[in-house]
């Protein structure tokens, strides 16, 4: 449970607003109990229940599914699992994907976190520590010897390409000349296949995102220090519209960069449709802003289209939104 009080009006609002859109789409949420919250003149203190995110409902699918990445704290990786998992996907959807690339002992553990009073699902994948290095030829072979559905196996393995050759651009050489840990980690391949199984299990055929969010500053890693974003991400959102607040992290980490670049066919604000589920992944660093990836699934409106909500709720606000 956490207190909304301290939030600016603004703030109150749009996260209320957020979830009475969400009540015309899921019958699961009251729009009345969601209306009365944001009643009268503003917005008031109210005590809100976290409860587990729970598998969608088939009458919670829309006919064509549409999601839209909200990175207004960058993305990586665990994000999209987290925000996955925060959706509905069941977490056996990524058990049974480690359990048929033969990753032993490999754990996706999860549990709810709040950035700035809002919840969300942090992940972390937990395996027994290694020196591996493998080639892309090598993870290559692990997947399409999975026995995935050939959807996942395939665009796995090309946001693996995509990763690979960002990061040989980076270092000046060949793709099948390099070997390095950021490719050959159990988490990365974790991260990458889970999360296009999961995109896959909601039945998803289109994604749209926002700008990126980069941070800036300088990390350390193996073979000394290099500057925020890493050059492997900034050759993968090469013609992505990105941005800086100069916050000091690395908010979009190469991984969450070779997923988005993969995954989203077009960026910019949200597209008019009916919100069928929002889900929050979290980061793990504490920042000066929510660390969440938000994961919005929608039924998109065509051109023709009008939207109707499930059921007429009225919004009273003093203060326009």
């Amino acid at each position: 449970m956490f207190h909304v009080e301290h939030w600016s009006q603004r703030t109150q609002q749009m996260f209320y607003v957020e979830h009475l859109l969400l009540g015309w789409a899921c019958p699961s949420v009251s729009p009345l109990d969601t209306a009365m919250i944001c009643s009268g003149k503003s917005c008031v203190e109210e005590e809100v229940e976290s409860p587990a995110p729970t598998p969608l409902e088939s009458e919670d699918f829309a006919e064509l599914m549409w999601a839209y990445l909200d990175c207004f704290s960058g993305v990586s990786g665990n994000m999209f699992l987290g925000a996955l998992l925060d959706a509905g996907v069941p977490a056996e959807v990524f058990e049974d994907a480690i359990a048929s690339m033969g990753l032993e002992n490999v754990e996706v553990k999860s549990s709810v976190v709040r950035k700035h009073g809002i919840a969300g699902q942090y992940v972390e994948v937990v395996y027994p520590k290694q020196r591996v290095r493998r080639h892309l030829q090598e993870i290559t072979d692990i997947i399409q010897g999975a026995g995935l559905d050939q959807a996942v196996s395939s665009k796995a393995v090309k946001v693996f390409r995509r990763l690979a050759e960002a990061e040989a651009k980076a270092h000046g050489t060949a793709m099948d000349k390099i070997h390095f840990h950021e490719v050959g980690a159990v988490d990365t391949i974790v991260d990458v296949v889970c999360t296009v199984a999961g995109f896959h299990h909601l039945g998803v055929v289109e994604i749209h995102a926002s700008p990126v969010q980069l941070g800036t500053g300088f990390i350390k890693f193996t073979r000394g220090t290099m500057p925020v974003p890493a050059p492997a991400t900034v050759n993968l959102l090469k013609g992505v519209p990105s941005y800086s607040t100069g916050i000091e992290a690395e908010l979009t980490t190469p991984t969450g960069a070779a997923l988005l670049t993969s995954l989203a066919s077009a960026y910019g604000p949200l597209p008019a449709g009916r919100i069928v589920e929002v889900g929050y992944g979290a980061g793990v660093r504490e920042l000066p802003i929510p660390n969440l990836l938000r994961l919005i699934l929608f039924e998109p409106m065509g051109n023709d289209e009008g939207i109707r909500p499930r059921e007429e709720v009225e919004l009273r606000s003093s203060t326009d939104l």
